[in-house]
């Protein structure tokens, strides 16, 4: 599932500038037409760095309903995608870019949380006490003869360091 739709897109540019970055025929003239694949691929991208940032902390793709902030993201870098095509992005894209990584680089080192249903945080892997192990020394006399073994068990014989 995608994070952002054409129409998402349509919302932050105008279709007519989307039908100039996607029309390798007629792009640049009133004939251009928005060609859906690469607005598809486009979105695809922006949704393969979104997963790529997130996959440290989330289960990715995300899946359900995706978090606004997410759907954001993928719409910002699936436009600079598409400026990508001609001639880059435009001075007010470019930050709109850079503060999208930042924003997943925000996610990713868990500075902010992403609230979509079907996502988890990534956590131990199971909910069990994790045991850690006690050591214990064994019990030695002045001339370094070991008087009981290393688990506490002092009924052993006695012995040297070096019958280990």
């Amino acid at each position: 599932m995608a994070y952002s739709t054409l129409a998402d897109l349509i919302n932050a540019i105008p279709n007519e500038e989307i039908a100039n970055l996607t029309d390798d025929v007629n792009g640049g003239t009133p004939a251009a037409a928005t060609d859906g694949a690469k607005v598809t691929a486009a979105i695809a991208d922006a949704d393969g760095t979104i997963d790529f940032y997130c996959r440290s902390r989330y289960s990715v793709p995300f899946t359900g309903t995706i978090d606004p902030a997410i759907q954001r993201i993928s719409v910002d870098l699936a436009i600079c995608v598409l400026f990508n095509r001609r001639n880059g992005p435009p001075d007010n894209w470019v930050k709109r870019c850079d503060d999208a990584i930042a924003k997943l680089k925000e996610i990713r080192d868990g500075t902010i949380q992403v609230d979509t249903t079907g996502a988890f945080e990534i956590g131990p892997a199971s909910s069990a006490t994790e045991v850690q192990p006690e050591f214990t020394t064994g019990k030695y006399d002045v001339d370094g003869n070991l008087l009981g073994n290393i688990m506490g068990n002092w009924n052993e014989e006695e012995g040297s360091l070096d019958d280990w």
